[in-house]
């Protein structure tokens, strides 16, 4: 509904107003639809002989890469397209003045240049659209493990990454190793838990880690959704004014 109504405003005008419907009412009718390019960085799509092109920030990709990519490939291979750039890791993402509409994940994001049209949209409603999960909160007193870890991504860049490891071995030191690891980082085994799935593997856990990569306004990812829906109370850090929310 959040979605719904903050792409609803924003059709309000001529710009994009079809298509956007269409996202609203299918998240695209494929029916509707050619596809001309998908990757894990761009998709083009062809609606009511109207080029779309979706460019994703995923990990490293700067925003100087993004701009270069929109005006020296895709402006030149479809000059009258619709550009949206999908900005959803916690990468910079300010300067951006080539694209038409900027989906973000970030509201401190909607202060961009005059001319660059932005709508917020919380990380963790792409993760639910993604994964399709029951959102109904779990509360059950059958929590008999303690607290759980669990991250793929040990990328010390990120400022999030760096406090919720030097967090974790001083929980680690302070309970005398009684935080279940489940991930990648600062493990020697990879046992289980998913993105995806971690709404399941936290099941029975007291308390969650949920540190995002980065603390910004508005980036509230899937680690605290995924605490919540297991039932585990969340240890967070992240968005600043997540209390708001």
């Amino acid at each position: 509904i959040h979605l719904r109504e903050n792409i609803l405003d924003y059709i309000s005008t001529d710009l994009g107003s079809s298509f956007l419907t269409a996202i609203v009412n299918d998240f695209i009718d494929l029916n509707n639809c050619t596809i001309l390019k998908t990757s894990r960085r761009v998709s083009i799509i062809r609606y009511n002989s109207k080029i779309y092109v979706f460019i994703t920030n995923y990990h490293s990709t700067q925003t100087s890469q993004i701009s270069s990519y929109i005006t020296t490939k895709m402006r030149r291979i479809y000059p009258t397209s619709f550009i949206v750039i999908i900005d959803g890791e916690p990468n910079s993402i300010l300067d951006c003045s080539q694209a038409d509409l900027i989906l973000t994940t970030k509201s401190s994001s909607l202060d961009h240049p005059a001319g660059v049209n932005c709508i917020y949209i919380p990380y963790y409603i792409f993760h639910q659209i993604e994964t399709k999960h029951n959102t109904t909160f779990i509360n059950t007193l059958n929590r008999d493990k303690f607290c759980v870890f669990a991250y793929s991504n040990c990328a010390e860049r990120f400022q999030g990454v760096r406090n919720r490891k030097k967090f974790y071995y001083l929980m680690q030191k302070k309970t005398n190793n009684r935080v279940t690891n489940l991930g990648k980082c600062y493990s020697t085994h990879h046992t289980q838990g998913s993105y995806t799935s971690n709404n399941s593997t936290f099941k029975g856990f007291k308390f969650v880690i949920a540190f995002e990569n980065d603390q910004i306004p508005g980036y509230i990812s899937e680690k605290i959704i995924n605490a919540r829906l297991a039932g585990a109370i969340p240890i967070y850090l992240g968005d600043p004014e997540i209390q708001n929310k």
